[in-house]
């Protein structure tokens, strides 16, 4: 194939324009799905070897949208050198009824393109969007007289004589100028004795129409229902005939018919490319039907191998990519080529001279201390700060996570998964904060409020498939407690960073999925960095198809370690910003997809409930850490519940300083006790500094104080005699001000 082919994009299920709302913004979808499966659209054969237009085959039984197809195509369809005609010609069905079908079309996908696009753009009309699309149809939305123009070329056309009027009276344009029909073929029977011969005669008009044209002028052709025709040896010559034909008069010609009646082999070895639709019956895990499409033959050009799924809808066929074309498009042969010869070593960190595996948790230099970096049994330094304000408590026990890296956050119910994943997505910095980031004092200050929002810290996504509501959204809240009614300046810079994508339970295949997540992650600007799955043991229940995919869960998990560049880039065009994504997964640690999940994580991390109790016999570390714990806070037996946490496996690794065993308090109310520093088995450390209190129930960060002669820290509004115990005084706790108070 030489460089210089022609190149027919398709754009079904997308849109060519940018309609973004800025030149510094990326475009939202720059093709459509069958674009991106056949490497960039339909490709003509090289000029230098056939002057000859291209043969489309759209084949399949009924039902499978083969006509849907190809009007949406004819809809769709746009050249580089501008807008040729097309031609419908239709053996089934009426003018009327297909014009009807095209319309709907039209129309739905105006309505779903405006809603992608007021979900993630603002500032949007309907009427630039409308007009935007019109513009892909081949009018001009920058004439003024739009209307006039697009009725002017319907009276041009001279096939199609009614006119729309819209509730005011006015003459609108429900364009079907771009679909021609003979008016004799709407008002002859369809099915009359020689369907072919009128075939015939329709492509007849056709090459008197392109005599003397370049291929580029060439006009574009559907001919449908080609499953009418007769099976016997004439008929099947003058079908040959008939292509012989299209492929001489037109640029692009799209054949669709039904396989079953006998012709599929005498016309696949005539055509170029051959696209073959089925309808399949799945039985297990659950009885469902599924429509899939495939390149039966492929001409000229690549074609992604494999079925893929797609939905008929009212703008059309949704095509869903495979499972491994989502997960390998991004590469190429050259570039896996290129890399299986290097070493495998860590690659050298430009900025610092170190290890890039060695960086901190926002790919950047690790600044401060980690609790896995400290000793056995050292106790912190009050003065030190151990946890960063932006550092999660997940990434406080791994010591730091990497873009791109998973964590499986595994263990029974009660165990904090919950709260975990959500400290993971809110408590977050961005690469331009200080070394040890915003104090929650100072990101909620009136000053703060002026010069940061929610761009200021990494964007998170919650993936729900827990319910169908937006569950993240009941627990928001600032590390002060204070909420948007407060009108806490601030607030924005606390939790205007987090969103949410869920679906309704439902059969759902893992391309269609993956598609809508890649989708979301590809138009999110600024870029999602974290992410939440809540929770891999709801998918065996709730989508059966995901959770029986053997390779959902390894794709998802790759999805989110590459850039998600676009397929092809315009040249001189910026390439998209880098979309690696630090992911967490939690469910249950006896789920079948929880063992899968443990199995290819980066990290992983078991949680579970223990109580701690003195005088044991073991000598262990276990025993170590329980007689400092009573030492430092005078613990009494109430007070030994304590959440565990056991890192598996991590992808900064381990070492003789570092342990693996951490545990955390569960105070009154099942409320996780989680101190500067952390409490840790094996890996021992404190700091009274700054220490929060995190309430399961609502999710709420609440400030905590240190006592008067007590080594530990207490929670606001509780008696000192229920923290302190034995300790003589029951010293009263040095109150917080009420962050809701006047005075605050």
């Amino acid at each position: 194939m030489n460089n210089t082919r022609s190149v027919i994009p398709t754009n079904s299920g997308g849109w060519v324009v940018d309609h973004t709302g800025g030149p510094d913004r990326s475009p939202i979808i720059r093709q459509g799905m069958l674009d991106e499966l056949l490497r960039g659209g339909l490709v003509l054969p090289p000029p230098d070897k056939s002057p000859d237009g291209l043969i489309v085959m759209l084949c399949g039984k009924a039902g499978t949208g083969k006509s849907t197809l190809a009007l949406q195509l004819a809809a769709n369809v746009t050249f580089a050198a501008g807008q040729p005609k097309r031609h419908f010609f239709s053996l089934e069905q009426d003018g009327d009824e297909l014009r009807s079908i095209y319309r709907r079309l039209v129309t739905n996908q105006c309505r779903q393109k405006w809603e992608l696009v007021r979900a993630v753009e603002s500032g949007a009309t309907i009427e630039q969007v409308a007009a935007e699309y019109l513009t892909v149809l081949g009018v001009d939305p920058a004439d003024p007289k739009l209307k006039k123009t697009a009725i002017e070329m319907l009276e041009d056309d001279g096939d199609i004589s009614e006119k729309e009027k819209d509730e005011n009276g006015e003459t609108v344009l429900p364009c079907p100028n771009l679909i021609e029909f003979a008016g004799e073929v709407a008002a002859e029977d369809h099915l009359r004795e020689d369907p072919l011969a009128r075939a015939h005669g329709f492509v007849d008009g056709i090459m008197k129409g392109a005599e003397g044209k370049k291929r580029a002028e060439r006009p574009i052709v559907f001919l449908d229902g080609l499953s009418i025709l007769s099976l016997e040896k004439r008929g099947q010559l003058e079908l040959a005939d008939l292509i012989r034909k299209l492929r001489q008069c037109c640029l692009l010609a799209v054949i669709a018919y039904e396989p079953s009646r006998g012709i599929e082999e005498s016309i696949d070895h005539q055509v170029d490319l051959v696209i073959e639709l089925e309808e399949k019956h799945v039985k297990i895990p659950i009885d469902y039907v599924l429509h899939e499409l495939h390149f039966k033959k492929s001409r000229y050009q690549e074609a992604a191998l494999g079925w893929h799924q797609y939905k008929i809808r009212g703008c059309g066929l949704e095509i869903y990519p495979s499972v491994h074309f989502q997960v390998h498009s991004h590469l190429y042969m050259a570039s896996q080529w290129t890399e299986s010869l290097q070493a495998v070593r860590p690659k050298p960190n430009p900025e610092t001279g170190g290890s890039e595996e060695k960086d901190g948790a926002d790919g950047q230099p690790r600044t401060g201390k980690s609790a896995r970096n400290q000793p056995f049994g050292a106790a912190a330094d009050p003065n030190e700060i151990l946890t960063e304000w932006g550092w999660s408590v997940i990434e406080q026990v791994l010591g730091g996570v990497k873009l791109g890296d998973s964590i499986a956050l595994l263990g029974p119910r009660g165990t904090f998964k919950t709260t975990l994943t959500r400290d993971f997505l809110f408590r977050s910095r961005s690469h331009t904060e200080p070394e040890h980031g915003p104090s929650p004092e100072d990101a909620c200050s009136p000053e703060a409020g002026q010069s940061m929002n929610f761009q200021t810290a990494q964007h998170g996504l919650l993936v729900s498939v827990i319910d169908n509501k937006y569950t993240l959204r009941v627990h928001e809240k600032c590390p002060l407690g204070r909420r948007p009614e407060d009108c806490c300046p601030g607030f924005a810079a606390c939790c205007g960073h987090v969103f949410v994508f869920y679906q309704r339970p439902g059969a759902i295949a893992p391309p269609e999925f993956l598609h809508y997540l890649k989708t979301r992650l590809q138009v999110a600007n600024p870029p999602i960095r974290r992410l939440a799955f809540w929770d891999l043991t709801q998918l065996e229940y709730r989508f059966p198809l995901l959770a029986n995919d053997p390779m959902f869960v390894p794709a998802l998990l790759d999805l989110f370690k590459v850039k998600l560049a676009p397929p092809a880039l315009p040249q001189g065009e910026t390439p998209a910003p880098d979309r690696r994504v630090k992911s967490v997964f939690m469910g249950a640690a006896n789920a079948r997809l929880s063992g899968m999940i443990a199995a290819v994580a980066d990290n992983v991390l078991f949680c579970w409930r223990d109580r701690l109790k003195r005088g044991s016999t073991d000598k262990g570390e276990k025993t170590k850490l329980i007689d400092r714990i009573w030492k430092e806070t005078e613990e009494t037996e109430e007070r030994s519940d304590y959440l565990m946490i056991y890192v598996d496996r991590t992808s900064v690794g381990f070492s003789e300083e570092k342990k693996n065993l951490f545990a955390f308090p569960v105070l009154r109310g099942a409320r996780l006790f989680v101190p500067r520093g952390s409490w840790m088995l094996g890996n021992y450390a404190i700091n009274s500094e700054q220490t929060r209190l995190f309430e399961q129930a609502e999710g709420q960060i609440l400030h905590v104080t240190k006592m008067q002669g007590f080594s530990g820290t207490v929670a606001e509004g509780d008696t000192a005699a229920e923290h302190a115990g034995t300790q003589a005084g029951g010293v009263q706790p040095t109150p917080l001000p009420n962050p809701e108070s006047p005075a605050a």
